[in-house]
């Protein structure tokens, strides 16, 4: 999470989190989910990336969900979610472009939000290589 005491970070773009659902579950006709919607279905629980943050969503908000399935793959969660075992929430820039008529994504309410960046230990330090790719990297997503 952005930003880091320990780091000097750079934001880059901000993402948000979406609720992942089998196309055919009865959750895939509302325009948007809360957290206590996706604790009674099971649940896989993607443990690279958003993991954290998703865990603290639900601790937070004092609710528990069924995790049913644990993956270190964003693939394997993908499959998990298309075959109509489990629900999920997953980055909205972690998804593929090519859409997988198997499963939808909705958004949370309220919206959850996250800062992506750039961190590194002293930005007055920094190469002009990678001074160039942050430079890169935030023109890339300020289109």
């Amino acid at each position: 999470m952005l930003p880091q005491e320990r780091f000097d970070t750079v934001p880059v773009v901000e993402d948000q989190l979406l609720a992942l659902i089998p196309a055919s579950h009865a959750l895939a006709s509302e325009a948007q989910l809360r957290l206590d919607q996706l604790c009674h279905d099971p649940f896989v629980l993607t443990e690279a990336g958003s993991a954290e943050l998703v865990s603290r969503l639900f601790i937070g908000a004092g609710l528990r969900p069924n995790i049913r399935y644990r993956s270190t793959q964003l693939l394997s969660t993908l499959e998990t979610v298309a075959r109509g075992d489990a629900l999920s929430i997953v980055a909205e820039l972690s998804l593929p472009q090519a859409a997988d008529p198997r499963y939808t994504n909705r958004p949370l309410e309220p919206a959850v939000r996250r800062q992506v960046g750039i961190a590194m230990l002293d930005r007055r330090q920094a190469s002009p290589a990678a001074l160039a790719f942050i430079q890169h990297a935030q023109r890339l997503y300020r289109r």
